[in-house]
Parts: structure tokens; sequence; C-alpha cells
């Protein structure tokens, strides 16, 4: 078996297992994991490109989320009383279904600081 057939049928479950039970770092740090899969609205979407006419889509999303690539999700929170600053990475792979000749391909990682309470 290939080392990285091995990693994805053994090692990954093992740590989505541990992820889904979120637990404080220390008294005010939390640490939070989460994996799956998502659903994608369905809502009209604009590209802008300087130079060129805009194009206007309403998307067809799929996630193919048992494909290399899981969508996941990581935050790392510092708590004071009941507030908080937190940084959230979020990976969430989404392919377009129903491309135009102009764009055939479109992703997003987001990533922010955010202020929890």
């Amino acid at each position: 078996m290939p080392a990285s057939s091995f990693v994805r049928r053994s090692l990954l479950p093992l740590l989505a297992i541990l992820a889904m039970h979120p637990a404080p770092v220390a008294a005010q740090w939390r640490v939070e994991a989460w994996f799956g899969d998502a659903w994608n609205a369905r809502a009209p979407i604009t590209f802008t490109q300087d130079g060129q006419p805009d194009i206007k889509l309403t998307p067809n999303w799929s996630t193919r989320p048992w494909r290399p690539t899981w969508y996941y999700s990581g935050r790392v929170a510092k708590w004071s009383d009941d507030r908080g600053w937190a940084f959230h990475y979020m990976h969430h792979k989404i392919y377009l279904d129903n491309p135009t000749a102009e764009v055939t391909a479109s992703s997003a990682s987001p990533t922010a600081l955010t202020c929890c309470w």
C-alpha cells in the first residue's frame, strides 16, 4: 500500500476523531478544528477584470469531499472573560460545474482575524 494511501485511510480518520473534541489548551486559549463536507449557496456571482466586461454567472458548485482534499477548518482563540480574538482558517475547495469560456476555474481559502463574544 503506498504511503499516501496509508495516511488517507489510517491516520486522517484518527486525526478527524481527535479534532471533533475541541479542548482548551490553557485556561484562556482554545484550539478547535473541523472537517467534513459542506453545502454551497447558489447565489449569483460577478467576475470583474480590468479592461474587460464583467462576467455574471449563477454557479453550480460541487465539493467532492472524499477526493484528495477535504473541507477543513481550524481556529486558535485567546479569551479574556467573555470576549476574545481568534485566527480562523478554512480550506473549502469547491468546483465550478458550469464553467464559461472565460471562467474555467474559481477557488478561495478564507482566512480571518475575528472578535469573539
